[in-house]
């Protein structure tokens, strides 16, 4: 019996304690909360905000047919109430851009007098991939904002422009914008100061691991 006794203590496991419990449970614990976290970012990519910024003072007007005024102090340029003046905006996509989706264009602006009356802006594009030819211009899209009769800081917004099919990393979109001094909407009879110009879009990652793709 004493051998029987001293056989069974030696092959006996050895006891669990707490502390074994403790470091089981963490270890149980982050392994779940990876895989958790794994299935989050599979199942709910997430998606963050940024924009590609035009200031006015810093787009070229030079060798355009109908440019726009220039604000003499601060270089900003004025679009007039009687004719249709146009600038050119080339907006490169960033490498942190979701691919298949799109733009949304705000104006950045004020009045430049206290007098009542809308403002209708007009844009058309051209967005295209690489290795693709420009194609045709967009239809006209049109928007017209009042922001009252103060010379306040106002944000007009277009609706959103899709991607091209296909999109690729590094597409480029061609904007011709201006004012629509004949437009219905436009009933401000003075100039309006153009601060800048954006493109809001969406980004997933922080770039690419490939140079061109």
């Amino acid at each position: 019996m004493r051998d029987l006794k001293l056989q069974f203590t030696e092959e006996s496991p050895a006891r669990t304690t707490s502390e074994d419990l403790n470091f089981n449970f963490r270890t149980i614990k982050a392994e779940i909360e990876r895989i958790e976290s794994s299935y989050i970012k599979k199942t709910h990519d997430p998606v963050y905000w940024d924009n590609l910024c035009f200031p006015s003072n810093s787009i070229s007007i030079g060798g355009l047919s109908s440019p726009p005024g220039v604000e003499p102090n601060t270089g900003l340029l004025l679009f007039d109430s009687v004719a249709a003046e146009t600038i050119g905006i080339l907006a490169l996509m960033p490498r942190s851009k979701k691919i298949q989706t799109g733009l949304r264009p705000n104006v950045h602006w004020k009045k430049t007098t206290n007098g009542a009356g809308g403002i209708a802006w007009q844009m058309r594009y051209r967005w295209f991939n690489i290795g693709e030819l420009w194609g045709a211009w967009s239809s006209i899209m049109t928007i017209t904002d009042d922001p009252g009769t103060t010379q306040i800081y106002a944000v007009s917004s277009f609706d959103e422009i899709p991607p091209p099919d296909n999109e690729t990393v590094l597409s480029l979109c061609l904007i011709q914008f201006g004012r629509g001094p004949t437009d219905p909407g436009d009933t401000y009879g003075a100039d309006a100061l153009l601060y800048g110009f954006d493109l809001n879009y969406q980004k997933s990652r922080i770039g690419t691991e490939t140079e061109f793709a």
